[in-house]
């Protein structure tokens, strides 16, 4: 499926998102086991709505969503709470530039890796399981996205360049 969006949009993109937030991934941790889920459950979800556009999945994102959907609203609001809780003025924007993060990094993945539709497939076959926990997915499954940047785990350079030391990584 050809996308509408080049790779260098998505990545100006990502970096606009960032840099009008500022503090998006300057956390100093993950915010316990919560946060840390949190964050991989919003990488997770990202991820696989990128994969339902890009390799026509959409009925397999649409089932993941409905097996899960309390589990993600509880997800995503705890998502918030860590990014309001890091600083409450700029948190509802910083949670903002993660998700947008998140979504521009799984596109720029789904232009440069041939098996992403390949991992998307194994992902929902997991993901769709109802007898299963989404957290218990979650932990269990490694995230097909690097978020440790959000966790303040990357090294002290700024914001736009880890993205794009970032952008380059997934781009491989």
């Amino acid at each position: 499926m050809k996308r509408a969006f080049s790779g260098s949009f998505a990545v100006s993109a990502t970096l606009a998102a960032v840099l009008i937030s500022g503090s998006a991934f300057a956390g100093p941790s993950c915010g316990g086991r919560e946060g840390e889920a949190a964050l991989r459950t919003a990488a997770l979800q990202q991820y696989l709505m990128v994969a339902a556009l890009t390799c026509q999945r959409v009925p397999a994102y649409n089932g993941f969503v409905v097996a899960h959907q309390s589990e993600l609203q509880q997800s995503d609001h705890a998502l918030l709470r860590l990014f309001v809780g890091r600083n409450a003025r700029t948190g509802d924007a910083d949670y903002n530039a993660y998700k947008t993060w998140l979504a521009n990094a799984a596109s720029m993945r789904s232009l440069h890796d041939p098996q992403f539709c390949a991992i998307a497939d194994a992902a929902f076959g997991a993901a769709t399981e109802r007898d299963k926990p989404l957290a218990q997915l979650v932990d269990e499954r490694p995230v097909p996205l690097d978020i440790s940047q959000a966790c303040g785990q990357q090294t002290n350079a700024a914001p736009a360049e880890s993205l794009q030391r970032q952008a380059s990584l997934i781009a491989r």
